[in-house]
């Protein structure tokens, strides 16, 4: 599964970001496709992506202290991480397994 969704602005940048207001509104959600995309299969964009997994399926909170996270290393290596954060829940070894990504320039 494959989800979207936009950042707060004045959030998006902040080396203390509010995990209350970080996450907006839902872009897209759904299947993620694994080959020829048909139908409502989403991919995630080729590019360069701050990355975070962790061996399990998080909560809301999880994701949100994740973002955090990657969102404060991406700002300490003096990159502008963009306005999006994807979400991808797959299975690995039996397992589940959360990953998210982060654009930047």
């Amino acid at each position: 599964m494959l989800f979207c969704f936009a950042l707060e602005e004045k959030q998006r940048l902040s080396f203390e970001a509010d995990g209350k207001e970080l996450l907006k509104e839902l872009i897209f959600g759904g299947k993620a496709a694994s080959g020829p995309v048909e139908g409502m299969f989403w991919e995630l964009p080729g590019g360069n992506y701050l990355f975070a997994q962790k061996r399990e399926i998080l909560d809301r909170q999880g994701i949100i202290a994740l973002a955090i996270e990657i969102q404060q290393e991406g700002l300490w290596q003096r990159l502008q991480p963009g306005d999006r954060l994807y979400l991808r829940y797959l299975y690995e070894d039996n397992c589940g397994v959360t990953q998210l990504f982060r654009p930047y320039t």
